[in-house]
């Protein structure tokens, strides 16, 4: 799974299969070293045989990146990084700082609190596409300080306004300029090609292609460079926490989840299949992706067409399949503790 040329780029691997040189053109060539544990910890970028950028970077115990020095056309730079768990909460450069404020249960971005001395904190909001990736940065009068357009798998398209520097990308990822790579915490991906620069380190548990991100940039997110998922999915984290499992089929497309008390349900291209829990189906015209349970709601019109009547509220709900069409009677439970993007955002979306 190593790609060896694209476009104009050829790519050399070490024998772990970490990316260690790639040349775009005939000018340009980047070199990269790694540590025993395959983490990167040096990047070069030359330009006509001159050295133009550098970065080296160093990791605590867990594997989290705790700082960088990177100098590009001789402008040096040092930068440490504040975790909490596994999500960056703040990054630092001598006389300033930034603290970053997350959806609950997320890796999107939701604010950032810069703190300069001598100055008053400044404190901007991220707006943010479906999958949770950075499209603005406002201030707190609502101006944009900072916008771009993004390619598919990442990278940015155009910078459209850049008052302040914004460096957080897809969930779980920071992008470094001087590399042009994106910190993707237990791996470095390269937005340009939509590929890790080096292996899986959970292996095969990732999917058969060791250096893919997913196979839906638009809709999955890998916050931690293992494996991509359904963006609206169960946390992983939170659900081994609380006695469940997960696992990624060989189709590398289908995620399963099984909670703690056996019940399991696959994810196929990021939506749930619940029908091995419903009771009763309905294809219902004119949906809205509402739950209203009047005759004209959603929830209503489905109890007058379903086959076995009207749903039985006190512990089963309908489920707005993705199709846009069909209603399903399944478990509150099951709906409820295994999450999921469906038919109702599809619905809202096409509007």
């Amino acid at each position: 799974n190593r790609i060896k040329q694209w476009r104009d780029q050829e790519y050399r691997y070490d024998p772990w299969g970490n990316l260690i040189e790639k040349r775009s053109g005939h000018s340009k060539l980047q070199h990269f070293s790694y540590d025993c544990e395959n983490r990167l910890v040096r990047a070069e970028t030359l330009v006509n045989g001159k050295l133009e950028s550098r970065g080296e970077y160093r990791y605590d115990s867990l594997g989290r990146r705790v700082a960088k020095q990177s100098e590009i056309n001789g402008k040096a730079e040092q930068k440490r990084f504040l975790w909490q768990g596994l999500r960056m909460l703040q990054e630092e450069v001598p006389g300033q700082s930034s603290l970053y404020l997350y959806e609950p249960g997320s890796y999107a971005p939701l604010a950032r609190v810069d703190q300069a001395e001598g100055e008053e904190q400044k404190l901007y909001y991220f707006h943010t596409d479906q999958i949770g990736t950075p499209i603005e940065l406002t201030n707190s009068e609502g101006e944009i300080v900072w916008q771009a357009t993004y390619r598919s798998w990442g990278s940015v398209e155009q910078l459209v306004v850049s008052e302040v520097e914004q460096n957080i990308r897809f969930q779980g990822q920071y992008f470094d300029c001087e590399s042009s790579l994106h910190y993707n915490t237990f791996r470095f991906y390269d937005p340009e090609v939509g590929r890790f620069v080096n292996q899986d380190p959970i292996g095969l548990l990732g999917g058969a292609n060791l250096y893919s991100y997913g196979v839906n940039p638009i809709s999955w997110i890998d916050p931690w460079g293992w494996s991509a998922k359904p963006s609206h999915s169960p946390d992983v984290a939170k659900w081994l926490d609380k006695g469940g499992s997960v696992h990624m089929e060989i189709d590398g497309r289908t995620w399963v989840y099984k909670d703690w008390e056996g019940n399991v349900v696959r994810y196929p291209d990021g939506h749930p299949d619940f029908t091995p829990f419903e009771r009763q189906q309905v294809d219902v015209p004119d949906l809205k992706g509402n739950h209203g349970k009047n005759p004209g709601g959603d929830f209503g019109k489905a109890d007058a067409l379903a086959p076995q009547g009207k749903a039985d509220y006190s512990k089963n709900t309908w489920h707005h399949h993705e199709n846009m069409k069909t209603m399903q009677e399944v478990p509150k439970k099951i709906h409820n503790r295994f999450t999921h993007s469906g038919g109702v955002k599809n619905m809202k979306s096409s509007c």
